[in-house]
């Protein structure tokens, strides 16, 4: 188009009229696409979609049909005060419609107090409002609210594949849920056979197989490439006078393959095999041979003849002088020109004092020559030894065997080393008791020197408790599981301890003693009549008389089954622990004086708080010492 003109060509010189190349609107190609039958309350109609653009278009309604009412049923009864309800149901679509049935009278209820009822409306069914009474339940008032009717939402079409339904535009109620929706079935596949296609040995195959004109659907199955079926071309070697080939490949089924090259002849690959060297006066020979073929030759060699290295000597005081040919290749030598010897014409003195192991000398020797003239011998001295003393080896400190020396050579018999010792360790004892949570000390005693280790006893961990008389909150918990679990005692039977039994000095002598392991007397003689070898505290009384933690009673008596006081338990312990020092010197208790033979063993105590007393001035030396008490104080002493 140019200038509002209209042309057939593209130069412009055919003009036409506009009306002749206007294309007219196609109009739309309604098809009958499917038939929606009148329900009770909807219209039905004949459905049209055009097959061009999916438009709509609804043709022959058909009026709604109505709903057909049952006969009705009586879902609510009337009473006397309140009217009932009959319900009737379509026998079509199964909506529901009620009506009232009046109440049938003779109530004297006067209905003073009454409640709302509100049910809503629905699309197909009326809701109401009323007022009821709440003695007699009958309905006072009631506004009926309508039905809804339906809310519908219109959808699209969709049209069916091959494996899936299509339905046609449809309408539903976004309250009910009511549908017109009609489905289409799937169509079922298009299908176009395709031929098989063989694979070769470098492209895939197929089988026959089918696919779908609307879809993607296939039966296509492929078949993997054969690969190449090899034949080997086999290769002749080259040798030293003849070409070779290599070896080559081709497939049976296609053109491939690996094409044979021909290979030069080698060459021969001549070695030594075997040789005879020329000498001086022979000649020899070598044989070369083929590495590779055994092909071989032989080479004559000439003899090589003397190569004389000439060497001049000199006559000597006592010796005639010559000269020497000595070959270089062979040990062939001959001399000739000889002259004759000089003799000593000049000497000196030389003079060796001698040595331990060495004689001297005086000696005439030759300037010339170095001959020995004349000479006499001094005697060798011998060794004058000096004893080096022996060092004997400890535990720690290595020694030395003993050993000499020579005042005047460095001639000695040397002093071998002697490895230290090493410690030699007794069993050890037990120097800390272990508790249920601290760790305990054994302490190990070298035979030799005295000296000392220690290794730690593990904590006992949770401690068994056997006693019903003892309990998690006595002050003496502790001390008794600790005394039952360390062996120190059993209690006064399996399951009693007896805290508040008195303790008797046999007893409190063995607590004592197996709290500190348990260790072995030394003396053999026991000084106390009332003390038997059959005893279960003999070895202990033995072993508190002789390191001096208790002298007995009397010379002869040491009294086991008196009661022991508390002023006997403190001074048990600080002997046993070897009566130390202590740095608080003030004294807190009234009832102890400083020339009682407890002073220091109560003070001590006090400090390492073994013991606070009865009360904060007084100890009670003379208070009999229960069992609870005794175990209190040996494990305060055994875990400072």
């Amino acid at each position: 188009m140019e200038c509002d003109r209209y042309y057939s060509d593209e130069k412009c010189t055919d003009e036409i009229e506009e009306d002749s190349w206007v294309i007219p609107a196609l109009g739309h190609d309604f098809q009958k696409a499917s038939v929606v039958t009148p329900s009770c309350i909807e219209e039905g109609y004949t459905l049209y979609v055009c097959s061009r653009c999916d438009a709509e278009e609804h043709r022959d309604t058909v009026p709604a049909a109505g709903h057909k009412w049952n006969d009705g049923e009586v879902t609510k009864p009337a009473t006397a005060t309140q009217d009932g309800v009959k319900t009737y149901t379509c026998t079509v679509c199964g909506a529901t419609k009620t009506e009232v049935i009046p109440a049938t009278g003779g109530s004297g209820c006067p209905h003073d107090h009454a409640h709302p009822e509100h049910k809503d409306a629905t699309c197909t069914e009326d809701g109401y409002d009323r007022m009821v009474c709440d003695e007699c339940e009958l309905v006072l008032s009631e506004t009926i609210i309508p039905a809804l009717g339906h809310d519908y939402v219109n959808h699209a079409a969709q049209a069916a594949t091959c494996t899936e339904v299509g339905w046609n535009a449809y309408k539903e109620c976004s309250r009910c849920h009511d549908s017109t929706y009609v489905e289409i079935p799937a169509q079922g596949h298009n299908y176009v056979n395709h031929a098989a296609q063989a694979a070769t040995c470098t492209e895939v195959g197929w089988a026959a197989y089918q696919t779908c004109t609307r879809c993607d659907y296939s039966t296509y199955k492929e078949i993997a490439a054969l690969g190449h079926d090899i034949v080997i071309d086999p290769g002749t070697p080259a040798t030293c006078t003849a070409p070779g080939i290599t070896a080559g490949e081709h497939c049976t089924r296609c053109d491939y393959e690996i094409e044979q090259v021909g290979i030069p002849a080698l060459g021969h690959d001549y070695v030594v095999t075997s040789a005879i060297a020329p000498t001086c006066t022979a000649g020899g020979s070598a044989t070369y041979t083929c590495s590779r073929c055994g092909d071989s030759y032989t080479e004559t060699l000439q003899k090589l003849g003397h190569d004389f290295k000439v060497t001049v000597v000199d006559p000597t005081c006592t010796e005639r002088g010559y000269t020497y040919y000595e070959c270089t290749r062979c040990d062939y030598t001959e001399k000739g020109g000889w002259t004759d010897p000089t003799g000593h014409q000049h000497a000196y003195p030389d003079h060796k004092d001698p040595t331990c192991t060495e004689a001297g000398y005086d000696k005439m020797i030759c300037d010339d020559c170095g001959a020995v003239i004349s000479e006499t011998v001094i005697p060798a001295l011998g060794h004058d030894l000096i004893v080096d003393a022996e060092k004997p080896a400890t535990c720690t400190e290595p020694g030395l065997t003993e050993g000499s020396h020579c005042s005047r050579c460095d001639y000695k018999i040397a002093q071998q080393a002697v490895p230290a010792l090493g410690h030699d360790w007794d069993e050890g004892k037990v120097t800390t008791q272990p508790t249920a949570a601290k760790d305990g000390v054994k302490t190990f005693t070298c035979l030799r020197c005295g000296a000392t280790r220690t290794e730690t006893v593990p904590a006992t961990g949770e401690l068994k408790n056997p006693f019903v008389d003892v309990g998690k909150n006595d002050y003496f918990y502790d001390p008794v599981l600790w005394a039952f679990n360390s062996g120190v005692t059993t209690g006064t039977d399996a399951t009693h301890f007896g805290p508040n039994a008195t303790c008797t000095r046999g007893q409190i002598v063995t607590f004592l003693w197996r709290a500190l392991g348990e260790p072995e007397p030394t003396i053999t003689k026991n000084p106390f009549v009332d003390v038997k070898t059959t005893d279960y505290y003999y070895k202990a009384v033995l072993w508190a008389f002789e390191n001096g933690v208790t002298k007995g009673t009397d010379e002869t008596h040491f009294a086991p089954g008196a009661f022991c006081k508390r002023e006997h338990a403190v001074a048990f312990l600080y002997r046993a622990a070897g009566s130390p020092e202590y740095t608080n010197k003030t004294n807190p208790f009234k009832d102890v004086t400083s020339s009682a033979y407890y002073y220091d063993a109560v003070l001590w105590a006090v400090e390492k708080n073994i013991t606070k007393g009865i009360d904060a001035t007084h100890f009670g030396p003379s208070n009999s010492c229960q069992r609870c008490q005794i175990v209190t104080f040996l494990y305060r002493f055994m875990n400072p």
